[in-house]
């Protein structure tokens, strides 16, 4: 795949707000732009003089909003930042706007005006003459999620050996990376089923899970790299320990809302995984009727939440408790042939779901544990 930074950005004007979020995603990841292509700022020693909003320009301020709306909900991610800073090109004020997911840049120069600068043929005089760089804006750099969560209370939890963005994450390939990440043996014999399950929730390359024609594929992919997913599904106490964490979850959203939205990013998308593993047959096949019967009405609690905290949650959340209900009713086997066929093909391939599709199910389980 080779794509431009314009090509990407004409790309991201085709899709919806939260496929353009996990497009952006993939962009920084697969393809990106190098510093050497179009971010001339690339020397951390650049110093920090904060401009306060108030006192930048109006274009500029737009795409601080811009960034904020698009990236924030992938922020959940170590190593997730946007900078803009400022700087001189011979008499012209120049602006370099930089998100970076761990070394994957893309970056974009703009003149005083927000016009951005195609620099093709001045781009070796751009690179050699620009001076006077200072960061004027900043943000994600550094920040991790806070305590309160729900999802870090096990005190085994295992401590993976290298983290994103580290000069050893920097330095091995992919494969690498991933085969550092594995839970030893011996840790796998003796680690809670808590603690795996928070360990699971810290892989680095969780975020596979949307990188996939549909979640489940995504979801499957999880297993095959990471040998702490494999063993948690394995787990006899796992249906006892997700229902317990997802009855923790609902007390917490008052702590949620006082959290960045860096932090809402990492809580909203924590919470699809989490759902998505509820979901998941392996799970569904070990509850009780008992067990069944109080995850489906606790997932319509958290229905409820996530439709009353649209600054926390996206439709990307609806999915889990979808397949979920969706499951149900094929297995009640109460609905017409279509709606079965609709229900059937969601199943195999679980992705975004129409709101039609939404208001049925959640009708049908409402009505059935009402």
């Amino acid at each position: 795949m080779i794509l431009n930074c314009i090509e990407i950005r004409f790309v991201l004007n085709q899709y919806n707000a939260i496929s353009k979020q996990i497009l952006i995603f993939l962009v920084f990841l697969l393809v990106g732009c190098t510093a050497n292509e179009e971010s001339a700022i690339k020397d951390e020693s650049v110093p920090d003089i904060i401009v306060h909003r108030d006192e930048l320009p109006e274009w500029l301020n737009e795409r601080i909003d811009e960034i904020l709306k698009e990236l924030a909900p992938l922020s959940s991610f170590d190593g997730f930042w946007a900078r803009i800073s400022r700087g001189n090109w011979g008499e012209r004020t120049v602006y370099n706007i930089v998100t970076c997911y761990s070394s994957t840049w893309l970056g974009i120069t703009c003149d005083e005006k927000g016009d951005e600068l195609l620099l093709t043929g001045e781009l070796e005089d751009f690179l050699s003459t620009n001076i006077n760089w200072v960061i004027i804006w900043k943000w994600g750099e550094d920040i991790r999620l806070k305590s309160g969560s729900s999802y870090s209370k096990a005190k085994d939890k295992y401590e993976f050996p290298i983290k994103m963005g580290g000069s050893e994450w920097e330095r091995l390939e992919i494969q690498q990376r991933i085969d550092a990440l594995q839970v030893p043996d011996a840790v796998l014999a003796t680690i809670s089923t808590e603690g795996l399950l928070e360990t699971c929730f810290e892989f680095p390359y969780q975020i596979e899970i949307l990188f996939y024609d549909d979640f489940q594929r995504g979801f499957d992919i999880l297993l095959k790299i990471f040998n702490g997913y494999r063993e948690l599904l394995k787990r006899p106490d796992l249906p006892n320990v997700l229902i317990e964490k997802y009855l923790e979850l609902r007390l917490n959203i008052t702590d949620v809302q006082l959290m960045s939205d860096v932090d809402k990013g990492r809580f909203s998308f924590r919470h699809f995984v989490f759902e998505f593993m509820l979901a998941q047959d392996v799970v569904l096949e070990n509850l009780s009727e008992e067990q069944e019967r109080q995850l489906l009405v606790l997932s319509l609690e958290h229905q409820k939440t996530k439709s009353s905290y649209p600054d926390i949650f996206s439709n990307l959340n609806d999915v889990p408790a979808m397949l979920l209900y969706a499951k149900k009713v094929l297995n009640d086997n109460q609905a017409s042939a279509d709606v079965m066929n609709t229900l059937m093909e969601f199943r195999q391939a679980p992705r975004f779901v129409e709101q039609n599709v939404v208001d049925y199910l959640v009708d049908y389980v409402n009505v059935k544990f009402k």
